[in-house]
């Protein structure tokens, strides 16, 4: 999809594998108690940057 909209541009950004190694894990760690809460992206790349570091 990044190679669509942002053609060449597109190679600057990260690959689908690398976010996909971080992001499943989380949502799979998704527990009823979190439903209802909103989980916008800035949230779930705050989380993630928290466990990197």
């Amino acid at each position: 999809m990044l190679s669509i909209s942002f053609g060449e541009e597109a190679a600057n950004y990260r690959p689908v594998s690398d976010c996909v190694l971080k992001a499943v894990p989380f949502i799979l760690n998704l527990k009823p108690k979190d439903n209802g809460i909103p989980k916008t992206l800035s949230y779930f790349m705050r989380l993630i940057v928290r466990k990197l570091f």
